[in-house]
């Protein structure tokens, strides 16, 4: 019984944090994702937020 919460609190653990993190990273990998589909020599740019 014991394992069993242990490895609900893992996958809980999981599925918040990764998420985040790709969220977090957005700016590292998407460029490069979306280089993939566009063509060569198009660049890609962040605006940052005002707050």
């Amino acid at each position: 019984m014991r394992g069993k919460y242990k490895a609900a609190i893992a996958l809980l653990l999981l599925i918040i944090l990764l998420p985040l993190t790709l969220l977090l990273t957005l700016a590292q990998w998407v460029p490069t994702l979306a280089g993939i589909w566009l063509p060569a020599g198009t660049r890609i740019a962040f605006e940052k937020a005002h707050a």
